[in-house]
């Protein structure tokens, strides 16, 4: 969802809202009566009706005029929803609340947190804390369900953090428990995976030569083999992928704690790695940048649009086995340009457009896939002949 104007008011609602300032630390307003919360990198806007609904996230790193939260026309969908067993509505119903608190607990020169007590007709009373920081690309999340007022027996997801897809390749990414990486599309209707290793659940999507991750970050106590649920809308364009509860009785407190993180580098997993080590190392109090990726791994194909020779160049930091596919818009490979055990450093390859049945490739929209030691790399561009 594309606003022209969204650059022009973000700016005026920034210079409009009590800023916290630090050196070198960023900006950080709150307008609790209008419950925005603008940092340097993130705009988030909270119904002023119904306060567990996001209404607009951006990420500003990406796009000042995008919105990455879900379709504001709707209040069956938002971040943060809960669902039972998948599909089934959950125990947030904003439309139905008979409770609704939205207060700002805490906020200084780099951090503010935000406290949300709401509970739907019949529902139990649902405690959500979210925590931004003054210059971070993500923020913390606490949800608490109180089932003590209300027990239930269902499997369900505690909370669903949904991207709304403004691009053609989307697309999720986790780690099975052996530490195979898994890459999938979104279900039209929930879909449940048993092989999760419980660390971190990633979104990711392109546009043209930029891409865009989010990244669904949890503590090291998730189990490993923990099962995941993943799935479409169904009102807009979003997908949400999260950890299911198993069915079973419950009847006291039970929770789920996560960091969303955005990345512009959404095929970089050592940087993903390193947000779970930051995380579970207790230093997210602070406002200390996380780790820098431990790579430069580096991918570009050129020129695009193609009319003639592919090229690819990369910068791989370790040897090791190195694989480059060219895939069709609907994830097939149709070429296998390389497999085998390469040395540090600089490398390129050039590609005649030939499939892997011998034919010629016609002209459309292609993507490469180089997998390394140290990461994956994603680029995409129009074959023109």
């Amino acid at each position: 969802m594309r606003h022209p104007l969204r650059t022009l008011l973000l700016a005026a609602l920034l210079a409009m809202l009590p800023i916290a300032r630090t050196s070198g630390a960023g900006t950080l307003g709150v307008d609790p009566t209008s419950r925005i919360i603008v940092s340097s990198r993130l705009y988030v806007a909270f119904d002023p009706y119904y306060p567990e609904v996001i209404r607009t996230m951006v990420f500003k790193d990406w796009d000042p005029n995008t919105d990455l939260s879900t379709d504001g026309s709707s209040n069956s969908e938002f971040w943060g929803q809960t669902y039972r067993n998948g599909s089934d509505p959950g125990y947030i119903v904003p439309y139905e609340t008979v409770l609704g608190t939205w207060q700002v607990a805490q906020q200084d020169s780099h951090s503010a947190q935000i406290v949300i007590t709401s509970q739907s007709l019949n529902q139990p009373v649902i405690v959500t804390t979210y925590r931004f920081y003054a210059d971070q690309p993500y923020f913390l999340v606490d949800r608490s369900i109180q089932f003590a007022g209300a027990p239930d027996t269902s499997a369900y997801q505690a909370y669903l953090a949904r991207f709304a897809f403004n691009d053609i390749y989307h697309a999720l990414r986790w780690r099975t428990p052996s530490g195979t990486l898994i890459q999938r599309g979104f279900c039209i209707e929930p879909c449940v995976e048993n092989d999760w290793d419980g660390r971190w659940l990633q979104q990711v999507q392109m546009s043209g030569r930029t891409g865009l991750s989010m990244a669904q970050i949890y503590p090291s106590s998730m189990p490993s083999g923990s099962t995941i649920a993943r799935g479409y809308g169904p009102y807009t364009a979003s997908g949400w992928v999260n950890p299911q509860a198993p069915a079973g009785l419950h009847n006291g407190n039970e929770g789920t704690h996560l960091m969303i993180a955005f990345s512009l580098q959404p095929d970089s997993v050592a940087a993903i790695d390193s947000l779970w080590s930051y995380y579970n190392g207790g230093h997210f109090v602070t406002a200390a940048p996380p780790p820098s990726p431990a790579t430069t791994l580096r991918f570009a194909v050129s020129p695009n649009p193609a009319h003639g020779l592919q090229r690819f160049d990369w910068s791989a930091p370790r040897a090791g086995r190195v694989t480059l596919d060219v895939l069709d818009v609907a994830g097939r490979r149709i070429a296998r340009l390389l497999d085998g055990e390469q040395v540090a450093g600089e490398h390129a390859l050039v590609w005649n457009g030939v499939d892997v049945n011998g034919a010629m490739t016609g002209p459309g929209l292609y993507f490469a896939r180089l997998v390394t030691p140290d990461g994956v790399r994603t680029a995409r561009w129009v074959r023109a002949d």
